[in-house]
This record gives C-alpha cells, sequence and structure tokens, in this order.
C-alpha cells in the first residue's frame, strides 16, 4: 500500500509496520512518510510511544526519537529522557535535538545532561537545542561549553547563548576578552552576527 493512503486507511496495524520499516527507509521516502503520519498523530504516538520504550536496536530508536521531534508528539517526547544515558552515542544525540521540541521544565535539565556527555557530537547538539529553546539559567553552563575541546560544542555554544537575550549576548561580549584566543575570535565574530544571519546559522 502506498505511503499516501496512510490518513484514508488510518489502520494501527498499519500504522505500526510503517513505524518498524521507517529506519531503513531511503530519506526521500522518510520525507514523503513523515508527511503521511503527520495527518495520523493519534494513532502513530501511542505506537511511536512503544518503540521508544521497549528495546530496539540503536539505529531504529534513534530514528524513532527523531520522528517523534519531526512530529511534535509531546506523549512521545516525553519518554525520550529515558534514553539519555543509552550506550549508543547516536540514540543520545537523538534525543538531544529531539529535545528542543520539547519545552517543558524538565528538558533544561534533561540537555544539562547531555552537555556534558561524552561524545562531543551529543554536547554540541544539547547546546544547539538549549539555544533554541533560549532556555532560561543556563549562560553559565554554555559559557563553560565554549572552552569544550571541540570545535562543535564550542561553536554551537556560542550561537547558543547569542540566542538567549540580554544575558547571552553580555556574555558573548565578554567573551571577546578571553585568554583564549579561540573563544575569544568566535565570540567577536558571533557577537557581530545581524539577527538575519543569526537566524540563518541556527535554522541550518
Amino acid at each position: 500500500m502506498a505511503v499516501g493512503a496512510l490518513p484514508r486507511v488510518a489502520d494501527a496495524a498499519l500504522i505500526g509496520g510503517v513505524l518498524d520499516r521507517f529506519p531503513h527507509l531511503p530519506p526521500v521516502v522518510r520525507r514523503f512518510t513523515q508527511d503521511a503520519l503527520q495527518q495520523t498523530r493519534a494513532l502513530a504516538e501511542p505506537a511511536l510511544i512503544s518503540r521508544l520504550t521497549e528495546p530496539a536496536h540503536s539505529r531504529a530508536l534513534a530514528h524513532w526519537v527523531a520522528l517523534a521531534a519531526t512530529l511534535r508528539l509531546p506523549g512521545a517526547l516525553a519518554h525520550v529522557d529515558a534514553l539519555m544515558a543509552h550506550d549508543d552515542a547516536r540514540v543520545r544525540r537523538a534525543v538531544a535535538r529531539a529535545l528542543a521540541e520539547r519545552p517543558a521544565a524538565r528538558t533544561v535539565a534533561s540537555l544539562r545532561v547531555l552537555l556534558a556527555d561524552s561524545d562531543p557530537d551529543v554536547r554540541a547538539a544539547a547546546a544547539r537545542s538549549l539555544g533554541h529553546l533560549a532556555a532560561p539559567g543556563v549562560v553559565a553552563d554554555l559559557r563553560r561549553a565554549v572552552h569544550d575541546r571541540a570545535y562543535a560544542v564550542r561553536y554551537n555554544s556560542c550561537l547558543a547563548l547569542a540566542q538567549l537575550g540580554e544575558d547571552g549576548r553580555s556574555a558573548l561580549q565578554e567573551l571577546q576578552g578571553d585568554a583564549d584566543r579561540f573563544v575569544a575570535d568566535m565570540a567577536t565574530v558571533i557577537s557581530g552576527l545581524t539577527d538575519g544571519a543569526l537566524t540563518e546559522l541556527v535554522s541550518e
């Protein structure tokens, strides 16, 4: 059956089968599938929750976490915290990215944990999500993260600070005098971005 028929059929078993195949689909087909699942949210969400809360292959879990974020399914996103300590960095990175779509009280605490993850891609994703959420009270966390040994973490932490209003901008101005020339130069460049340029960078 064509994926486009999903909204018309609205069959829970069929949607479950589509979710099971989703991680193995080519990227273009996944995008079409996401559009179809968006129209069957009421059935897709419980099926997705069951897959997020049961043992599964890491690759599949990462795709399902990302799908929960793409579809903005609050019930499914409520379960991703349990995967923050997953052995596979791909899953933890997917969680860090997905939390950008869950503006909840406990989200910031979860992202703080991920900002200290052992994998630099996870830390970078956590910094990016903190910026996306304009999360309150995280300026000090991001100021520490701009000294991370990984470029992606430093870069995304500076971008996140630029999205945190006056407090974040003030922190960037202070960092322009940092003893670490890399930090100082990056803070200078990002501080000089127009709002339009910053929006373009963070939406990439």
